[in-house]
């Protein structure tokens, strides 16, 4: 039986999905084969985290009920609401840097570059993280919520809307642009995010936020058009060959990524 989370998330897929069919932001090729790749991708993290959940059960006697399922209206409401916004804005601070961090040093960039070497940009790119990555990250913030002790219902409710945002930064959809350039003075929005994903390392090292904006424009890492005078690419400047982006290949980015400058033309519009 899914959990509430899980259904929820479903229901937010499935929106964003229709979103993606009636109104793209582009037209996109080689759908199957990318989408076919990137859920690999999900079902082998989907399993690790399950496993890691599992030892945890057997050897921490975890009491075997589901967090998602036994939750009640008045324990979602938070008893002070300042203590929750503080904690809020810590993990997505926490989250900010993480995600800048994963950038900054190659060992870590080995691990997360498979999420960016994605050709294309749509909802199913959510999904695309290699393994060292997904439990790399998985025990990080297990560790900052222990060490922090941070109430766990809050921690929860962070993660069932960034999990949604995340979804909807990484989407195909289009927004009008005056409601597109209100949202991003806050919140990061799937414009910003696309940038994010160009295979232009000054753009590709920009808009790390999860959940809000000012985070990036706090820390001078925001970037809110792309360069002029270029034809927009999404992915990197390396591991753009088709045979690269079969599964397997890119199973093994991390292993065999160099660290070299390798620059893509620019094309003049």
């Amino acid at each position: 039986m899914l959990d509430i989370r899980t259904d929820y998330l479903f229901l937010c897929l499935a929106f964003i999905l229709l979103w993606e069919h009636f109104s793209p932001r582009e037209v996109l090729n080689n759908v199957k084969k990318r989408w076919s790749n990137n859920f690999y991708l999900y079902l082998i993290n989907i399993s690790i985290k399950w496993l890691i959940l599992l030892c945890l059960s057997v050897f921490f006697n975890y009491v075997e009920t589901n967090p998602y399922t036994d939750v009640s209206v008045a324990n979602v409401i938070p008893r002070d609401i300042s203590i929750f916004i503080l904690t809020i804005l810590t993990i997505d601070l926490f989250s900010y840097c993480q995600h800048r961090v994963f950038h900054h040093y190659q060992i870590l960039w080995r691990t997360h570059l498979v999420h960016h070497s994605d050709v294309n940009l749509d909802v199913s790119t959510n999904f695309r993280h290699h393994p060292f990555e997904h439990l790399l990250t998985y025990l990080i913030y297990a560790l900052f919520i222990f060490l922090l002790k941070l109430p766990l219902l809050t921690v929860m409710i962070y993660g069932a809307i960034a999990s949604v945002m995340q979804l909807w930064h990484h989407s195909n959809t289009k927004l009008p642009a005056n409601v597109d350039s209100f949202l991003r003075r806050l919140i990061i929005t799937p414009s910003l995010h696309k940038l994010h994903h160009s295979a232009f390392k000054e753009e590709t090292n920009s808009n790390y936020g999860t959940l809000f904006s000012f985070w990036d424009r706090f820390f001078g890492t925001l970037c809110e058009s792309e360069q002029k005078n270029k034809v927009f690419n999404y992915g990197l400047e390396y591991f753009r060959e088709e045979k690269q982006l079969d599964f397997w290949p890119t199973l093994k980015q991390p292993l065999t990524y160099k660290a070299k400058k390798v620059h893509l033309v620019q094309i003049v519009k």
